[in-house]
């Protein structure tokens, strides 16, 4: 069986960007490709060599990043019980699978998941090195409605989803920092120190 070039590239960038991660390794159970740090398991990759279609199954335990990853054709919460902790399985295959840098934000919630806080720490403190702050400590968190550096805004803990799970960026934009619209104020305040800027 071939495997479509466009669901290999994606699962080979999700791939890399998994073992970039503090601490990650590549380990081969059962035949199949998983990431872990620190003997844990955060990504299962399965196998790239066209004997079953090419998917990732990562931990979401964020229900707006769990619900999206489901929405997803042909995901579904992992077998063999994973499913209730959180794990969903992606298929890379089919037309509308998602992009590989969801895919990667995705592997990264479940590594933060699954990671100890002193690895989830080095995390941060990589993110914080690559956006030209130094190794000091890790940069300070974005405000509720301010972007990330580089100019992307963290949705799942930055953010704040208006009514039906959108971000509304037309009040983000039009409301003085402080100040919460109707759209904005349905969701519960994220603490600072909850927020983080994306690596």
């Amino acid at each position: 069986m071939a495997v479509p070039r466009n669901a290999l590239r994606k699962w080979e960038k999700v791939r890399d960007w998994a073992l970039r991660l503090p601490g990650a390794v590549e380990e081969h159970p059962w035949g199949d490709t998983v990431a872990k740090v620190d003997r844990k398991v955060f990504v299962f990759l399965g196998v790239d060599d066209g004997s079953h279609p090419l998917g990732v199954t990562v931990k979401l335990t964020d229900e707006t990043a769990h619900a999206h990853a489901l929405a997803c054709p042909g995901a579904e919460p992992a077998g063999y019980g994973l499913g209730k902790a959180g794990w969903v399985h992606v298929p890379l295959e089919p037309a509308g699978a998602p992009a590989a840098e969801l895919l990667c934000d995705w592997v990264e919630e479940s590594y933060r998941t699954v990671a100890t806080k002193r690895r989830a720490a080095e995390l941060d403190t990589r993110a914080a090195e690559r956006a030209g702050r130094g190794a000091g400590p890790p940069a300070p968190a974005p405000g509720p409605r301010e972007a990330a550096p580089g100019g992307r805004l963290d949705v799942r803990v930055a953010g704040k989803a208006a009514p039906g799970g959108r971000l509304d960026a037309r009040a983000a934009e039009e409301t003085a920092p402080g100040e919460q619209t109707d759209a904005w104020a349905a969701e519960p305040e994220v603490p600072a120190e909850a927020a983080r800027p994306l690596p």
